[in-house]
Parts: structure tokens; sequence; C-alpha cells
């Protein structure tokens, strides 16, 4: 985040800065009773964290990398209760109504289709698309 929206002494004017420079972030204060967006173990998200549409998204990772990109809609979480959390690498995005669910590691490089389910790990540089998900390696070109 841009430390020009926290350097001023007002605690107001930061919060104001900080709502209309990222739109994003008006969900968790225009509807504060409802559970729009919820995201645990804060201390595990690296930089360039950036929720799309965030609406109804809950996420529960052990570790989440730089520059998470996330839809509306997304559970990431435990399979069952009592169960593992995911692991997420850097450069992830998670698309619209995606489940990534279970103790698994998600790689670098991955793009998560939309309304996927995926219960397995994901290998670096591909992209995870259907219920279950199945696993498409990237094109370099």
């Amino acid at each position: 985040m841009n430390s020009r929206f926290l350097s001023t002494n007002n605690l107001f004017t930061s919060f104001l800065n900080f709502v209309v420079h990222y739109p994003e972030w008006r969900l968790m204060y225009i509807y504060p009773n409802n559970i729009n967006f919820f995201i645990c173990k804060w201390g595990g998200v690296k930089g360039g964290f950036f929720p799309q549409h965030a609406w109804s998204t809950v996420i529960l990772a052990d570790k989440i990398g730089h520059n998470f990109q996330v839809g509306q809609n997304v559970t990431v979480g435990r399979m069952h209760s009592g169960g593992g959390i995911p692991t997420i690498g850097d450069n992830v995005k998670i698309c619209a109504g995606a489940c990534v669910l279970g103790n698994i590691y998600i790689g670098n490089n991955v793009t998560i289709g939309a309304n996927a389910v995926v219960l397995t790990d994901v290998p670096d540089n591909c992209i995870a698309v259907g219920v279950p998900a199945v696993f498409k390696r990237r094109q370099c070109s």
C-alpha cells in the first residue's frame, strides 16, 4: 500500500484516502453487519493483495504469497471440520465462485478459473479449471 495514505496524523483523513483510492474495500464499510469479506491469518498475507470484487468471499489460508488476486464468492479453507487449510504461492489469481479446499499447495503463477473446485495440489505455472479441477500448463511465447 502506498505510504502516503497512512502518513497523515488524522485517522479520518487516512480512512477517506484509503476508501477513495482503493474502491474494492468499500464493501467492508458499506455493509458492516453482513459477512461480505472475511480473511483469517492476516499476518500470513504478503504484499500486492487485491480483492477485485470481494463480495461473499471467505479466505482461510496458512500463507498467501505476493500479488494474490481474488474474485467474488470465493471460498478458500477447510474441506471439513478440523481439516487442513491451503497454502497459496506468489502471483495467484482465483476467479469468481471458485473453491480451494483442504491441506493443499497452490503453486506460483497459477490461475484458478471461475467456479473451479480445487481439492489437490496445483503445480507452478498452471491454470486450474472444472469440477473437480484439472490443470492445464501455461504456454510460454
